[in-house]
């Protein structure tokens, strides 16, 4: 099953019109169809594509098919911290380190365009 956010489902593409690149696709959720949900996972959009960093994932398109909103963005290889905790156990503190360096540079990068990320 696809991993879902706050407001979508997440799901693994190919980036038809230019390169042919794999990439991530959020779509909203098929239950979030206010207006109010809508105009809230466009802020989404716009506040993720505002954010320069190498710590945080590019927004590369948006648009809306068949009435569903949809954003295309980097995709990033690779598990997440949970899954490597479970399957690998306790962090040393060197790479724990690394870890929580990469995530407070991604936050001072999102902190500076005025956003909060929930989904940490």
């Amino acid at each position: 099953m696809p991993p879902r956010g706050g407001c979508g489902i997440v799901y693994r593409a190919r980036d038809e019109g230019n390169s042919g690149r794999p990439v991530a696709l959020k779509v909203l959720g098929a239950l979030a169809v206010s207006d109010e949900a809508r105009l809230r996972f466009l802020r989404e959009t716009y506040a993720l594509a505002s954010v320069v960093n190498s710590r945080v994932i590019r927004v590369l398109d948006l648009g809306c098919e068949q009435g569903r909103l949809f954003y295309a963005m980097e995709l990033v290889e690779g598990g997440t911290l949970r899954r490597r905790i479970e399957t690998g156990g306790p962090l040393g503190e060197a790479e724990a380190r690394l870890v929580l360096r990469g995530l407070a540079e991604a936050l001072e990068a999102c902190e500076g365009a005025r956003i909060m990320h929930r989904d940490l």
